[in-house]
């Protein structure tokens, strides 16, 4: 009869997060995170690049690469993650006005995640 009682475990669901770079042909990279909050999915995927402790968490992103070829189309496509963040694992710093570097530290104080 206590079956009310029970606590709930969180479920896990797979977040799928990507980036693609394209001068006609060009690289897609797709990111599975496994966890319970999309939020908690998108941490993850800052530690896996840019954390102090990213081997620990090596298992925890599953990464695809594709390659891609479009004639005549140029495009910097992403899904799942804030610009900044695509472009920072790019290897953009900062373009203009905006500093992903510095998006990429505010996140990281704001989330407790210690960066390289």
């Amino acid at each position: 009869m206590g079956w009310w009682n029970k606590k709930k475990e969180p479920k896990i669901k797979e977040f799928t997060f990507g980036v693609e770079e394209l001068v006609c042909s060009g690289d897609k990279y797709e990111y599975k995170v496994k966890a319970s909050s999309k939020r908690e999915a998108f941490n993850i995927l800052v530690k896996y690049f840019f954390g102090e402790d990213n081997h620990k968490i090596d298992k925890a992103v599953v990464t695809k690469e594709y390659q891609v070829t479009q004639p005549g189309k140029n495009s910097f496509t992403y899904w799942g993650m804030p610009r900044w963040f695509a472009e920072r694992i790019s290897g953009r710093v900062r373009n203009g006005r905006s500093n992903y570097q510095d998006k990429l530290e505010q996140h990281a104080r704001k989330h407790g995640i210690i960066l390289k």
